[in-house]
């Protein structure tokens, strides 16, 4: 029980990433590359794929919620991190696959998952000139530091 919960929690931690249930829209064979479509909008009126056991929610121009399926599938309830997610304004992606990936594209960012994606690993998160802004590296240790709420850790003074 405690692996699944934190387990959760650091899958929560890691699918809110800020950058600066639809189907998925094609169905392309793997060995033949596709060229780019439109993503659906689901009825909440963003961006939401399903791509192996991984769950990519586009929420916005520069927010990304990925999420693996869990053993009751994909946490619909409201989270901490991502909240109102009805509220969201979405934005346009398209979806290509291309060397056994999936690549969804939005005006920021290209988001390229494994087309068999059975967790969040090998998924990346890059910039539109391609650099790598974020790559999944396995859940955190329970042992985190946090600072005290008083302690100055930039070395800047505590400003008051």
């Amino acid at each position: 029980m405690k692996r699944n919960k934190s387990r959760i929690v650091s899958l929560v931690l890691c699918a809110a990433i800020v950058l600066s249930g639809a189907l998925p829209a094609t169905a392309a064979s793997a060995k033949e590359e596709s060229k780019p479509v439109a993503v659906q909008m689901n009825t909440q009126g963003y961006a939401s794929e399903i791509i192996g056991n991984v769950r990519v929610q586009v929420l916005s121009p520069t927010v990304v919620r990925l999420e693996e399926k869990g053993p009751k599938g994909y946490e619909d309830r409201e989270t901490f991190h991502v909240t109102n997610r009805d509220n969201w304004e979405g934005t346009e992606v398209t979806r290509e696959e291309m060397d056994g990936s999936v690549i969804l594209r939005t005006s920021a960012f290209d988001i390229t998952i494994p087309s068999d994606a059975q967790d969040l690993s090998g998924i990346t998160i890059s910039d539109k000139e391609g650099r790598l802004l974020w790559k999944y590296k396995g859940l955190p240790g329970s042992k985190v530091y946090l600072p005290d709420p008083g302690e100055d850790v930039f070395g800047l003074g505590n400003g008051r």
